[in-house]
């Protein structure tokens, strides 16, 4: 699909969700998160998430995150992960998921801001009532955050995912665009606030996701 239709396809999607109420969904995400850094380099992530949907009247994900990172260099970050999902179905029925993950992340500083873009192939095998479906995924993102230290450290981000169909990463399948708030409890905790609009690109039949995020994460220092 080409840039151009791709824009049109989101700004219409954006139109719509203002004009029908009906065509988006509230939701809230809550994740704990502990972190160890053995390193410098190297660090290792665990990471819990509710996940509240159709209008935060359902408990529709539980998930638990595996994640290692490596810091090669100061502007590269390579890593691996692994997720195991229980999620509920259209019909309630509650089914489970499990992911893997590779990504790189490129990151610079210039001035007040500090830009990143992470590349993200992961694999996904969902329970279905036929077996278990296999899907691989490319994830795009591009991000900015105030690059200082101060009271609340302010980012956005945007995140296209795209689907594979045979061989070849054919299908824009939604676009995820992120406004979030950190703050430093100390050296070892901290917080972190975010909006988020999940848009499909593949079915505009689907709601538009209006995701209120809460996280934690705590540090372990060598």
């Amino acid at each position: 699909m080409p840039c151009q239709t791709l824009k049109y396809t989101v700004l219409i999607s954006a139109a719509l969700t203002l004009a029908s109420p009906a065509s988006a969904e509230a939701q809230l995400w809550s994740e704990a998160g502990l972190r160890y850094r053995p390193g410098k380099a190297w660090a290792l992530g665990a990471q819990q998430q509710l996940r509240f949907d159709q209008d935060l009247s359902r408990l529709g994900n539980i998930i638990s995150d595996l994640t290692l990172a490596w810091r090669p260099k100061k502007w590269l970050r390579l890593g691996i992960g692994y997720r195991y999902e229980w999620e509920s179905s259209k019909k309630d029925e509650r089914r489970t998921a499990q992911r893997g993950l590779l990504q790189a992340q490129l990151k610079k500083r210039l001035a007040i801001a500090s830009f990143s873009y992470r590349l993200r192939l992961q694999q996904t095998a969902k329970e279905r009532q036929s077996g278990i479906q296999t899907t691989p995924a490319l994830r795009h993102r591009l991000s900015v955050s105030y690059a200082p230290k101060t009271l609340v450290t302010p980012s956005l981000a945007a995140e296209l995912y795209t689907r594979f169909v045979g061989a070849a990463p054919t299908i824009w399948h939604k676009l995820r665009l992120t406004a979030a708030a950190g703050h430093a409890l100390d050296k070892t905790n901290e917080i972190e606030v975010f909006l988020r609009l999940q848009i499909p690109l593949a079915d505009p039949a689907d709601p538009v996701e209006q995701i209120l995020g809460l996280a934690y994460r705590y540090t372990i220092k060598s």
